[in-house]
């Protein structure tokens, strides 16, 4: 993957499919503070350092999702109701925004969070209004990955992921987010992941 930076300081990431710039999502460190914490918990369970390898695939997912639209936080597809920057689903059929704010509302055995000391309030706010559209980037952000890692086996592929692995950003996103299995999108997926231009 390509990072360019503009005369004005913008960084963004050349689209290896489009072939056009797109932005570059992850904000610095201290204006992610829900995000933080997720890592923080991903980093302890999987016994890694949150590293660039790490932080790429964050970005990269985004730009999988969502990376073609000039606002991704509100970016929605019209065919299948997916929105936001990570392009979550709340319909008759597909809730998996839900099931994200329930992942992230996630308890230890004694009943206090795992990733809070306290339930934020939008957390439950946006179960009620189910629009991941009203959510900020930090919290968009925090809640694919605390969904990634409320789910079995995607610790060994943080691991793997923090290691430099590319094949284990493409099963993540296969496997536990995209979920569905189609060559076209892992093909995709593969470009984005891989770097191809």
């Amino acid at each position: 993957m390509v990072k360019i930076k503009t005369l004005t300081g913008d960084e963004f990431f050349k689209d290896p499919i489009k072939n056009i710039p797109i932005p570059y999502f992850l904000e610095k460190k201290n204006s992610t503070p829900l995000t933080n914490n997720i890592l923080n918990v991903i980093s302890s369970d999987a016994n890694i350092k949150i590293n660039d390898n790490i932080k790429n695939f964050i970005n990269e997912t985004a730009q999988a999702e969502s990376g073609g639209e000039r606002n991704p936080l509100v970016a929605k597809n019209p065919l299948t109701n997916a929105s936001g920057k990570f392009q979550f689903i709340e319909s008759k059929n597909n809730n998996s925004f839900t099931t994200g704010l329930n992942r992230l509302s996630a308890t230890k055995k004694d009943g206090s969070y795992i990733y809070f000391d306290k339930l934020p309030s939008w957390v439950e706010e946006a179960k009620n209004h189910k629009d991941i559209t009203l959510l900020n980037n930090d919290q968009q952000t925090a809640l694919f990955l605390a969904n990634l890692h409320q789910q079995v086996g995607t610790n060994n592929l943080f691991k793997k992921i923090s290691e430099g692995d590319m094949q284990a950003k493409v099963d993540m996103y296969m496997k536990h987010h995209y979920k569905k299995n189609n060559d076209n999108v892992r093909l995709y997926a593969e470009k984005i992941f891989f770097g191809l231009n």
